[in-house]
């Protein structure tokens, strides 16, 4: 597997989607034609077959964790941040991209959640990629406390409505409605993203192809 960690092109490539299905060819051609460039994907149904198809085509891919459904904690957290390096280190990711932890519908208290977010974030640094938190619904965390979580250098906000800002804001938008199915797609659902720079300047990093 080829390719390279970095930042996408704010002006050629900031628009993207993510879906957590896997991407047909027909699907991923029709989006590469509409002017998306780069998608988001889950590392644990996300395939060698599928990342090659895809950088053959020119999209960036952005690295996500599934949401854990189950009560969160500090071991929670370990276990589940090794498993993503170890899903990404798989697939031969480079090394600095960000693995996304979704965090919505967090089962557990303020102290759990955050030792959760607090380790995962910790596991993923240690495999050499670089954290990233995806803010979705019914999650307990402030806007502070978002942005004091340890290891954490980029934040994407969900579709949902009246989330918590980290102070730093985000980098990266999911622009309502979600679950899109445009009729191009035949039912395939989407949702849609746009990558631009937080307050303190940083992107997130994607794996591009060479």
């Amino acid at each position: 597997m080829t390719g390279v960690a970095r930042t996408p092109n704010l002006l050629t490539e900031s628009l993207g989607f993510d879906s957590f299905s896997p991407l047909t060819l027909a699907v991923a051609k029709t989006m590469w034609g509409a002017g998306y460039r780069w998608v988001g994907r889950y590392l644990e149904n996300l395939t060698a077959s599928e990342v090659s198809m895809l950088q053959a085509l020119g999209f960036g891919i952005l690295l996500i964790t599934e949401a854990v459904v189950i009560p969160l904690n500090g071991a929670v957290g370990t276990a589940t941040g090794s498993e993503a390096v170890s899903l990404a280190q798989n697939l031969s990711a480079p090394q600095d991209v960000h693995l996304w932890v979704d965090d919505e519908a967090a089962q557990g208290t303020l102290t759990n959640v955050t030792a959760y977010l607090t380790n995962k974030s910790a596991a993923i640094i240690a495999g050499s990629y670089r954290a990233g938190l995806y803010v979705g619904a019914n999650q307990p965390l402030s806007g502070v406390q978002l942005y004091d979580v340890e290891d954490m250098t980029s934040y994407w906000k969900g579709g949902s409505m009246d989330l918590p800002e980290p102070s730093c804001d985000f980098a990266v938008w999911q622009i309502p409605p979600l679950d899109r199915a445009p009729p191009p797609l035949n039912g395939f659902k989407i949702d849609v993203d746009i990558i631009g720079v937080d307050n303190e300047g940083r992107s997130p990093m994607l794996w591009f192809p060479n």
